[in-house]
């Protein structure tokens, strides 16, 4: 756990007091979580997942049951082009990773719709936007690169920033907070981490995915023997950079390999090379523009 630092002022201190009790008693909430939502994810979470409860959850909320529906309907997760009217045959076309997927782009429109984040609203439709383009990178790199399932990649890249997400809407409520600047980045880089295990902890996520969203970015973390979720997490963030950069560039080896040559021993661990990088990168594009448009990016 971060240390709560004694040289802030007394509102940085209140909040990030707060966020260390929380995550002692190991009882860390996302705030204003749409009670929907939250019945889709204790469906999915249970040890044996009954379908029928999940699609009464779902019908519970006809904007996320338009959302399951979309997506079971779009190019991404459709590629037979043949349509579903009927959410049971939705749901059981996306997988319950993907309805998982739904559920939580539902939770983020909700929160961008109706929380006044002030100044820090770009920041959090910029995190949403990024948390979309890892989603589909991950599912990328999972289906060219590894033998994971895809669905589960792409999940933990939509729930990578969730630990952020949670902090930026705590900040809603500190105006005094959200005018320091400095401050909130600090709170952010030292605290999204802990605050987003002990959530995907308790909604049930596998251990594997929460142990990807916690070390996805660190650069000590021991490698396992073979491509996990946490390198596919580590390649689709990796490659959102890579894409970054080279956005006003004309896309070729020869303008990517000085940037892959940068972390070359990382791109040898799942076995890419610079042309790799670049196919990974232009399958990837199509996949964020279907992606963006089920989920409301």
């Amino acid at each position: 756990m971060p240390e709560v630092h004694s040289n802030l002022d007394q509102e940085a201190l209140f909040f990030m007091q707060a966020l260390a009790s929380e995550l002692a008693e190991g009882k860390v909430e996302l705030p204003s979580y749409p009670e929907a939502a939250m019945r889709v994810q204790r469906a999915l979470s249970a040890e044996e997942v009954d379908l029928d409860l999940v699609i009464r959850a779902i019908s519970a909320e006809p904007l996320l049951a338009v959302r399951v529906m979309q997506m079971a309907n779009s190019a991404l997760f459709n590629s037979m082009g043949r349509q579903v009217s009927d959410l049971r045959t939705a749901v059981m076309r996306l997988g319950y990773n993907v309805v998982r997927t739904a559920a939580m782009a539902f939770i983020v429109q909700q929160l961008l719709n109706k929380t006044d984040f002030g100044p820090l609203k770009s920041q959090l439709a910029a995190l949403w936007q990024r948390s979309i383009a890892l989603a589909a990178l991950c599912r990328v790199v999972a289906r060219r690169r590894s033998r994971l399932n895809a669905d589960v990649a792409l999940l933990a890249g939509l729930l990578h920033g969730i630990g952020r997400l949670c902090i930026y809407v705590r900040m809603a409520a500190h105006p005094a907070l959200q005018a320091q600047p400095d401050v909130c980045t600090r709170i952010l880089e030292e605290w999204h981490t802990d605050i987003a295990a002990a959530l995907l902890t308790d909604w049930g996520m596998s251990e594997d995915l929460v142990d990807a969203v916690r070390f996805y970015a660190d650069a000590q973390r021991i490698p396992a023997a073979g491509v996990d979720l946490t390198d596919v997490l580590a390649a689709a963030a990796q490659l959102g950079t890579l894409r970054e950069q080279l956005a006003d560039a004309v896309p070729s080896v020869e303008t990517a390999l000085p940037l892959i040559e940068a972390d070359a021993r990382f791109w040898q661990r799942i076995d890419i090379d610079a042309a790799g990088v670049l196919l990974l990168l232009a399958e990837a594009e199509e996949a964020i523009d279907e992606l963006n448009a089920v989920l409301g990016g």
